[in-house]
C-alpha cells in the first residue's frame, strides 16, 4: 500500500504586517525611544522600523543601538552569498578582524541575505567549494560563538535583524535606564 505524499504547506510571502505582528507587546512598543545606529558604510541599509534610525560610524559591525553601544553588533552579509563568500575567500584575514572585534559584544550576530540550501549546493558565484565554505561557517561559528543565521532574503533578514533588536531592548529595558548623562 503506497501512502500519499505529504503536501509542503504553501509558500507565502514576507509582508511588513507579518514582521511587526507579535505576542506579548507590540514590536512598536518595545522600539519606543531606542534608536538603531547604521554604520555609513551601508550602501543600502535595511528598513528597521519601528525603529528610528540614524546614520553613524560603527567600529564593529553594521547596526547597533546608540543607547547601549557594546550591547548588540549586527553584521550583514547581503547581496545573496556573494558577500559572504567574499569574506571567507581574499577578504578572510579583514574580516576575521572583524569576528574578533564582535567578541567586545553581549550579542552578536552575523545576518546573511542567502540561503544555507544555495552555500550547500554552490549556488552562488565563487571559486571556494561548498564544503569548504560550511566548514569555514562551522569553524568561525563555533570559535568566535556568533552564530550566522541564513534568511532566504533581504525582507527575512530584515524581520530577523528587528526581532533580535528586539529581543535585546527587552533584555535590557527601557532607555532611560542607559540614557547619557
Amino acid at each position: 500500500m503506497k501512502l500519499p505524499r505529504p503536501r509542503s504547506a504553501p509558500k507565502r510571502r514576507l509582508t511588513k504586517k507579518a514582521i511587526h505582528t507579535t505576542k506579548g507587546g507590540s514590536l512598536r512598543e518595545a522600539a519606543k525611544g531606542f534608536v538603531v545606529v547604521t554604520d555609513t558604510r551601508e550602501q543600502v541599509p535595511w528598513d528597521l522600523a519601528p525603529f528610528c534610525q540614524e546614520r553613524g560610524t560603527l567600529d564593529t559591525g553594521d547596526y547597533g543601538l546608540r543607547q547601549m553601544p557594546g550591547l548588540l553588533c549586527l553584521e550583514r552579509k547581503g547581496g545573496g552569498l556573494g558577500d559572504l563568500m567574499a569574506c571567507i575567500g581574499r577578504e578572510r584575514e579583514r574580516f576575521e578582524r572583524e569576528l574578533l572585534r564582535m567578541q567586545g559584544f553581549r550579542f552578536k550576530f552575523v545576518i546573511v541575505e542567502g540561503s544555507w540550501q544555495d552555500l550547500c549546493t554552490g549556488s552562488y558565484r565563487s571559486h571556494v567549494p561548498p564544503a569548504a565554505a560550511m566548514g569555514t561557517i562551522a569553524k568561525w561559528q563555533v570559535e568566535w560563538g556568533i552564530p550566522f543565521l541564513f534568511c532566504d532574503s533581504r525582507g527575512a533578514a530584515e524581520a530577523m535583524a528587528i526581532r533580535l533588536l528586539v529581543q535585546a531592548c527587552r533584555y535590557h529595558g527601557p532607555p532611560t535606564a542607559c540614557a547619557p548623562k
